[in-house]
């Protein structure tokens, strides 16, 4: 069971990839089938096969050459690993709200770490999920606080950094996913979220600055970091009590 959850995760994690690239482009998600995106050939089956095809091809296209980037099995391999964990935790239904949750929020982080933009489309999708699963299961004061408290405390961050810095810390978008997140895991949990992602951020930052102060000046992608904490924090508390 373990390993076919995992199976098929990555195949699903295909497809993330395929919304990963072409969102952003305003590209069909289904129209025409996965090719490569610097000679436009159309990728066989026994080429798409998730991670072993980069691993067969040498991270190479088939017929150009061009190297493909390692997002692809990344993005995989996180979707693999997600879908394996959910299904060997969780009952079908919790292990599905699981995935659904991951899936959108892991697709949403690539596009930001991509593009440093968030798709509207998708954060209406991850919006109307959340609050679906809220009326479903009656937690309107549960999720409610936990809304209140992310966003809220982002907000005054922001306007704090905005009047002393005159300059945007984040993007709205990273205030609705904030609002989003502290839905799904409630106040605590999701203050303890936006510390973890903010030191983690910050802890990148001064890494990427080390390496080449030229380059490294200016905002980094929030989501990634945000996404990772909450998935991170959200196992953990599996096994802690918090």
């Amino acid at each position: 069971m373990l390993i076919f959850t995992f199976l098929l995760g990555c195949i699903i994690g295909s497809f993330y990839n395929v919304i990963i690239y072409r969102l952003p482009l305003n590209q069909s998600i289904a129209f025409p089938r996965s090719h490569c995106q610097n000679c436009k050939s159309t990728i066989p089956f026994y080429l798409n096969i998730p991670i072993l095809s980069y691993v067969f091809l040498k991270s190479k296209c088939n017929y150009c050459g061009i190297k493909i980037s390692v997002i692809y099995p990344l993005v995989e391999f996180i979707s693999g690993i997600l879908w394996a964990y959910s299904f060997s935790q969780y009952d079908i239904k919790q292990a599905a709200i699981f995935c659904i949750m991951t899936g959108i929020l892991t697709c949403i982080s690539f596009i930001d770490f991509k593009t440093m933009q968030i798709p509207i489309s998708l954060l209406l999708l991850l919006l109307l999920f959340q609050l679906s699963l809220t009326i479903y299961n009656s937690s309107y004061f549960h999720s409610f606080i936990g809304a209140l408290a992310g966003s809220g405390f982002l907000c005054i961050t922001y306007l704090i950094t905005l009047i002393i810095y005159k300059k945007h810390a984040m993007g709205f978008g990273d205030i609705i996913i904030i609002f989003i997140l502290g839905m799904w895991m409630g106040p605590l949990l999701i203050l303890i979220t936006i510390f973890l992602s903010s030191f983690s951020m910050m802890i990148v930052y001064l890494i990427l600055l080390f390496k080449n102060k030229s380059i490294y000046r200016g905002p980094l992608p929030f989501v990634p970091s945000l996404t990772g904490s909450a998935i991170f924090i959200k196992i953990l508390t599996e096994y802690i009590n918090i």
